[in-house]
């Protein structure tokens, strides 16, 4: 995958018609983690564990600084010597994505993988569809970086127009929005209706003869601005205040975390549904949990190590997807 075209703002159009019924800023932090601002130093355990449930994982295959170790049956091994900052990090296990990292300073010693294989039957292929392929109808997007809100402010309001506060239902329906994206999210990033100054906006406007609603027969469509492959801002243009009474608004408001299409048309994220959910899936959910954990510009399966010069670069990405009503 190549990126070309720095820019220092980015939109994404995630025109999604959502027809419905026919679908930490880096990663967490310990600081009682043994560690130095040179890098992890000698004698310190570094643990692996499961994404997903937080148990250790035995039998992974580490490399770090091109020397090879391998977990115990506790997820531990133990450094002989000190793996300084900036340094390559591989680890396999299975039943996991290959993870490739770095030591970043400040950052914990245990690395958490993310699952190809789960009960909520999350796997490879779903991970690449609802986290790094670009939103277009079908799933021929392209692939791109992970993208979504930035932690450190872990607030978003949702902004609704006039015609959508008049409306009582749809109002009902956005607070229930905004109460199972922060449940699904555990509370690391909390929506709520209404201004918060300090929070990141999502604004809902009702346009039915917006360009895009006519031209392309859509429901709803959302837009999303990136500073440095973080949102910090979105957009919903809904045809009519009776689509926002709708799960559609769920499934818009999925894609302002930096959701993409669920290749699951029984999800909210699915596209073309076959029934509205009105709550995220057990895959859907994990899913969300793991992108909290992953840096902004986390290339699929999952490495992170050239996060840091995708965001300074500020690469563009312009999702597009079109559903017929």
């Amino acid at each position: 995958m190549q990126w070309r075209g720095p820019v220092l703002a980015v939109l994404l159009l995630y025109g999604c018609a959502d027809t419905g019924p026919a679908g930490p800023t880096t990663v967490r932090r310990d600081l009682a983690a043994a560690d130095t601002a040179n890098g992890i130093v000698p004698g310190s355990t570094v643990r692996i564990v499961s994404g997903e449930t937080g148990r250790p994982v035995a039998g992974a295959r580490v490399v770090i600084a091109g020397r090879e170790h391998l977990s115990d049956g506790s997820g531990e091994l133990t450094l002989d010597e000190l793996a300084s900052n900036g340094v390559t990090v591989d680890i396999e296990a299975s039943g996991f994505l290959d993870r490739q990292t770095i030591v970043r300073r400040g950052e914990q010693t245990t690395f958490e993988l993310w699952p190809s294989e789960s009960p909520t039957r999350l796997d490879s292929d779903y991970t690449r569809a609802l986290v790094y392929m670009s939103a277009s109808l079908g799933g021929q997007g392209e692939l791109e970086p992970l993208d979504r809100p930035g932690l450190d402010v872990g607030r978003v309001s949702i902004v609704p127009a006039s015609a959508i506060a008049r409306d009582a239902r749809a109002m009902q329906t956005l607070t229930d929005a905004a109460d199972e994206m922060t449940g699904a999210l555990g509370g690391a990033i909390v929506y709520t209706v209404g201004e918060d100054p300090g929070a990141m906006p999502v604004t809902l406007l009702v346009e039915p003869q917006n360009e895009s609603i006519v031209d392309e027969n859509l429901r709803a469509f959302t837009r999303c601005w990136m500073s440095r492959l973080v949102i910090t801002r979105c957009e919903i243009v809904f045809r009519d205040v009776e689509v926002v009474r709708s799960n559609t608004t769920l499934h818009e408001l999925g894609h302002t975390f930096g959701l993409n299409h669920s290749p699951d048309r029984g999800e909210v994220m699915g596209v073309r549904r076959v029934r509205s959910p009105e709550r995220f899936s057990p895959r859907e959910r994990l899913v969300m949990t793991l992108t909290i954990k992953r840096l902004p510009g986390n290339l699929f399966p999952d490495n992170d190590r050239q996060a840091p010069a995708l965001r300074a670069l500020g690469e563009a990405s312009r999702i597009v997807c079109r559903h017929p009503d």
